[in-house]
């Protein structure tokens, strides 16, 4: 995640889209994103397969809510699905 690694040495970490919405359901948690310019050419050209949310958790891994969410063609976590 940009926001996290590459900012931290000056590196960018621009903003490709905008959680807009969170909604719970039986077999997941999904989102309504609102894309920038770039981030929707990005998505059309499939340059990105998926998303890797960063979470706050706590000491029992109960999730506690969604920090962000980042591009990527290897999300670290089972199961989403592809954008």
């Amino acid at each position: 995640h940009s926001t996290d690694h590459a900012q931290r040495v000056g590196g960018s970490a621009p903003a490709r889209g905008w959680i807009v919405a969170l909604q719970a359901r039986e077999d997941g948690l999904w989102g309504k994103v609102e894309w920038t310019g770039e981030g929707r050419r990005l998505m059309e050209d499939k340059a990105y397969r998926g998303l890797s949310p960063a979470v706050l958790h706590d000491k029992a891994k109960n999730v506690l809510g969604v920090l962000r969410a980042s591009l990527t063609n290897t999300p670290n976590l089972k199961g989403l699905v592809a954008l």
